[in-house]
């Protein structure tokens, strides 16, 4: 499996904890409601749940982001740069797969990047309801994907 890059950890980790070094160790609830530790764990989460250490917390976060970078891997078939890509999973990540399915994944099949990096500005919803932090969110997104490497 391709490695995720530094800045879209920090992207990912900068918006799952106020302070992408250090995340929750105890269990709170996301903006949708949902029972969530580290840096936006949420499988076997309870309200009940100890605290964890950073270590595990590095491990929910490696064990979560592998779902996501498979389906950004599974569904995107032309060339990404590491940041297209971290951004990607980025998004999986917060949504699943569904961009990837959708309008966003059409334009990247047909070699559209710019229309794909338009697509990032839809996903703003969490029940219905559109989100600032959301809206921030894709916009990093959207930034990192259109950020050419450096070298």
């Amino acid at each position: 499996m391709r490695k995720l890059n530094e800045a879209a950890e920090l992207l990912i980790k900068s918006f799952e904890s106020s302070d992408p070094e250090n995340p929750p160790l105890k269990v709170y609830k996301d903006t949708g409601g949902v029972w969530t530790i580290g840096w936006g764990h949420t499988k076997d989460v309870t309200k009940n749940m100890p605290e964890i250490t950073l270590e595990q917390a590095q491990q929910f976060f490696l064990y979560d982001i592998s779902y996501a970078q498979r389906e950004v891997e599974r569904l995107v078939s032309v060339p990404l740069n590491d940041n297209q890509y971290g951004a990607l999973v980025s998004l999986v990540f917060n949504c699943g797969s569904a961009p990837l399915q959708k309008t966003l994944g059409s334009k990247l099949r047909h070699g559209n990047y710019k229309a794909a990096a338009d697509q990032f500005e839809f996903w703003v919803f969490d029940n219905g309801l559109r989100l600032r932090g959301l809206e921030r969110r894709r916009k990093a997104e959207r930034e990192l994907f259109e950020k050419p490497m450096e070298g």
